[in-house]
């Protein structure tokens, strides 16, 4: 693996992967409350939760740049954002 720079965060990370925990804990609750609720719609319920996961994480960069109401630039639109950019990514 490359070195880096930068100084490892652990509390970042441990603050990450609490969030990812929880998030996933919180879907599992929502399935099983709807497998508690109606229980013969099993198969449905199942169905719907895997084509949610599934949409989640094709469309999350999607979600995401629509939720910060953000919008992708071509270097023609914003050549002073790439710049930084692209220094960044170099220095790093």
């Amino acid at each position: 693996m490359a070195r880096t720079r930068y100084a490892p965060d652990r509390g970042l990370t441990s603050r990450m992967l609490v969030t990812m925990f929880l998030l996933g804990l919180v879907y599992v609750v929502f399935v099983t409350a709807f497998f508690v609720i109606a229980p013969r719609y099993g198969p449905v319920i199942l169905l719907v939760a895997v084509a949610l996961l599934l949409a989640q994480y094709f469309f999350s960069d999607r979600l995401a740049l629509f939720g910060m109401r953000a919008r992708e630039v071509s270097p023609e639109q914003a050549p002073e954002l790439h710049g930084v950019i692209d220094r960044v990514c170099a220095m790093s």
